[in-house]
């Protein structure tokens, strides 16, 4: 940008990716939370039985 002061672009990028990279970071933690602290893993829970054997019959 004409006119603007050495280092202007990078603070302007730093503050368009952190918020970002904040959300990005929530969500990856959180469905890895899903994932790994389900009561049973090697089971379906009772809400996509429902879903999906109620859809394919």
């Amino acid at each position: 940008m004409p006119g603007a002061p050495p280092g202007f672009s990078a603070d302007i990028d730093f503050m368009g990716i952190l918020p970002c990279l904040a959300l990005l970071t929530f969500a990856s933690v959180f469905m890895c939370a899903v994932f790994l602290f389900r009561s049973n893993p090697e089971e379906d829970t009772q809400c996509w039985k429902t879903m999906t054997v109620d859809k394919m019959s």
